[in-house]
């Protein structure tokens, strides 16, 4: 593994590589692409709409709105979890872990009250390690 890392032969593989093609490569499903299509003509029927008066009934015709691809759950509420007010400088290289330290245990408390907080100590023990703090 670590000599798929080394930089001659990654140098080598760049030169060897041949270009991407869309037909080959990176083609999308079906599904993705009558998806872009379809809101394609969307943004084109509302531009149309706002510029020339002969479009301008078109702007609110509903099937040309946008449509949902993932309908949410009737009754799904996003799960928040509030966080304290940390003076810790998130930008620097030793506040970044101790900020992350705080969202951690207190996501899980919330989240998993019978979860000890071994995950986030774990977490805080690596980055200690890792900055050699």
């Amino acid at each position: 593994m670590v000599e798929a890392l080394q930089l001659g032969l990654i140098l080598e593989q760049a030169r060897t590589v041949t270009d991407l093609s869309f037909n080959v490569d990176i083609q999308p499903l079906i599904k993705q692409q009558s998806s872009f299509n379809a809101q394609l003509r969307i943004h084109i029927i509302q531009i149309l709409a706002k510029y020339v008066v002969g479009f301008s009934d078109y702007a609110t015709f509903i099937k040309l709105q946008h449509q949902h691809h993932w309908q949410i759950p009737a009754g799904y509420m996003t799960k928040q979890y509030p966080l304290k007010v940390n003076t810790v400088d998130k930008s620097s290289i030793k506040g970044q872990p101790k900020v992350l330290d705080n969202i951690y245990s207190i996501g899980l408390v919330l989240a998993t009250p019978f979860l000890p907080l071994f995950l986030a100590h774990l977490y805080i023990f690596l980055c200690q390690i890792f900055l050699g703090i």
